[in-house]
């Protein structure tokens, strides 16, 4: 299995923060995003690791020095994060995890990802306040009882949880990702984001499943408050991750 890390962005939402380091080199409780991410990857199981840099990539660069792991570039860095997975399209040829970069997770929660059955999972929650830049879902089904994502978005007024940045594609579901893949492409917008290959999938009949981590807490860095949330909460409880 691989894991796909997207780590283009510049993270404008930190203020002068990222002014001349890319948001994958922001530090929580001195250990960069993206080695968090690198980390985390390793925890599921993961045997090759593709990490896309964008903006500032060659601090990723010194960061990832001694990491065996394979950098890309992504030189259209302020379009849409869909591109940015366009540039590692090689690589979807497997079985692969989709991580964004500002995500952190507890360890506990690799072991799930591991374990998930053939198909693509989206990492979703049910249980966290979701406000105006949130990636939200519409479900199907009994939450209990294998939904599928029947919507997804930032834009929904109504929705049933959140998408938690991360989605699992195993075994023959990878064709129809791969479809649904180059289905985004060829609209050719801009500001494309990977959610929207989600959306194909649902149009295609074949909606993503949802993998429900609800009552597992996990941080997301977004903003300078959410990076001193995190702080504060990996320094009152050092092993919040673990």
């Amino acid at each position: 299995m691989k894991s796909i890390i997207l780590a283009a962005g510049m993270g404008s939402r930190l203020g002068p923060l990222t002014k001349h380091i890319p948001k994958a080199a922001i530090a929580v409780a001195a250990q960069p995003l993206v080695l968090r991410a690198v980390n985390f990857a390793r925890k599921i199981g993961i045997n090759e690791i593709i990490v896309v840099g964008g903006y500032q990539s060659d601090r990723i660069k010194e960061i990832l020095a001694n990491e065996t792991v394979t950098i890309l570039d992504n030189p259209n860095y302020k379009k849409g994060n869909f591109y940015t997975l366009a540039c590692a399209e090689r690589y979807l040829d497997d079985d692969f995890v989709l991580m964004n970069i500002d995500h952190l997770y507890p360890s506990h929660l690799a072991r799930m990802i591991s374990e998930v059955p053939e198909g693509i999972w989206a990492v979703s929650d049910f249980d966290r306040p979701l406000f105006a830049d949130d990636m939200k879902i519409a479900v199907t089904g009994d939450i209990c009882h294998g939904p599928h994502i029947t919507a997804i978005s930032k834009e929904l007024d109504e929705f049933d949880g959140g998408y938690c940045g991360m989605t699992v594609i195993k075994g023959a579901a990878l064709n129809s990702y791969r479809i649904a893949y180059q289905n985004v492409m060829k609209h050719g917008r801009d500001q494309a984001v990977v959610e929207d290959i989600q959306a194909e999938l649902i149009n295609m009949q074949t909606s993503p499943r949802v993998l429900d981590i609800s009552g597992i807490r996990w941080l997301e860095i977004d903003t300078q408050e959410d990076l001193a949330n995190a702080e504060r909460i990996m320094r009152m409880k050092p092993h919040f991750l673990d």
